[in-house]
């Protein structure tokens, strides 16, 4: 099928939009579009059209993600969609092509995505590179066991003063786990502090709690409250966290002992739990807490070299990685890694490669979470047993990779 593949102009945002509701099943407003956009970054749209119709989307952020020992600019590939009546005909892989290469082209070396489907990426050199926890605790149950860690204190905040403290909160924090993001000053209004009543599913507007010590705010908590009561009118609400961030166990630990204590609250809910995240360990009845497992940022090299001497390794040494990539297939080939402690260095080599694997595979292992032994054992890397636990262990990297929100 031929189409034509473009970035859409000024005039072309509302069918764009429109396209994007029909896809994912909600109805554009007109509060929505004034967010969306706020946040569009045009010129790194890519839409399908088949002669003067809008079949398909995709677009990107210019992003700074947090990988092992430093960041690197990443694509956030977004707003994927294909009209019903056009699935199955290539749009699809047109406007991916077209985005990678505008990816490449833009300086990213990496390009990064939430998968809505899980089948759908690994074709176009993604790797699922981190899972979050979706978290849920009865508040009976919530209780943390010893005294406080920190010398801290909680207290709540209006959303004027949490327009000045999250930030510079969040600027630290984020530098401590591979995966997560900057926010711009229009993200942090637009995506983290606007407060739509449509979003709230009978809950509160959001609320804010911010843990000090000494004065220095070290940590937050963005969460709405839903009141409910039983048949015999005992308390049956719920806390639902949005986003919680410590820079450290003080914080974390003052946070949730302070989420553990609000009145007339049966239940604690959070959505995105970073895999590694100490509360079950600070629990005194860590099997109350239910977990659910998911895969969250799907990762895809786009340029290795740079990529891979982007980040820091848990062990020195030389290792040559053989890469194939039928997608983007300038990624095929082998490269030297060599780690010399923060000196790390990757070039291209006509060697014969020690391990062997997909570019989606890479992507996978770049952040750290998913360990190389792990898809060796599922067929998915080759390489002598000496030389793939080599591999793994330089890698591998704590905390574990996490993605804050959706994009």
């Amino acid at each position: 099928m031929t189409l034509a593949i473009r970035p859409i102009t000024e005039d072309e945002r509302p069918e764009f939009r429109r396209l994007m509701g029909l896809a994912f099943g909600f109805d554009p407003t007109d509060e929505g579009a004034a967010s969306f956009n706020a946040i569009l970054e045009i010129e790194r749209t890519i839409s399908a059209f088949d002669g003067n119709q809008m079949i398909g989307t995709v677009g990107a952020f210019s992003l700074e993600m947090t990988v092992p020992g430093g960041v690197a600019p990443v694509a956030g590939t977004t707003m994927v969609s294909v009209l019903a009546t056009h699935r199955r005909q290539g749009a699809l892989r047109q406007m991916m092509r077209a985005h990678l290469d505008e990816a490449r082209e833009h300086g990213d070396v990496l390009a990064a995505l939430w998968a809505s489907e899980s089948s759908i990426y690994g074709r176009f050199g993604f790797g699922s590179a981190a899972t979050m926890v979706a978290a849920e605790i009865e508040s009976v149950y919530a209780t943390l066991q010893g005294p406080p860690k920190g010398s801290g204190k909680v207290r709540l905040v209006d959303v004027e003063e949490a327009k000045q403290l999250l930030p510079t909160i969040f600027e630290k924090t984020r530098l401590l786990r591979p995966g997560m993001f900057d926010r711009s000053t229009v993200w942090w209004e637009q995506s983290f502090f606007r407060d739509q009543e449509s979003q709230r599913n009978g809950a509160t507007r959001y609320r804010y709690a911010v843990y000090e010590e000494d004065g220095a705010p070290r940590g937050y908590v963005q969460y709405r409250a839903k009141e409910d009561w039983d048949d015999d009118d005992f308390p049956n609400g719920e806390v639902r966290i949005s986003d919680l961030q410590a820079i450290d166990l003080s914080a974390d630990d003052g946070l949730w002992r302070y989420i553990s204590s609000i009145d007339l609250i049966r239940k604690i809910s959070y959505w995105n739990l970073p895999p590694d995240e100490p509360l079950p360990w600070l629990l005194n009845d860590p099997r109350r807490l239910t977990r659910r497992i998911s895969d969250s940022l799907w990762v895809s090299p786009i340029d290795i070299p740079a990529a891979l001497t982007a980040r820091k390794y848990s062990r020195r040494g030389r290792l040559l990685i053989g890469v194939h990539d039928a997608f983007n297939t300038w990624n095929t080939g082998t490269y030297l890694l060599t780690v010399a402690g923060d000196e790390v260095s990757c070039t291209r080599t006509t060697s014969t490669p020690e391990v062997r694997l997909a570019a989606a595979d890479l992507g996978a292992i770049y952040l750290g979470g998913v360990r190389l032994l792990t898809l060796a054992s599922a067929g998915r890397v080759e390489g002598s047993p000496e030389d793939l636990r080599r591999a793994d262990t330089m890698f591998s990297w704590h905390p574990a990779p996490w993605c804050q929100e959706m994009f």
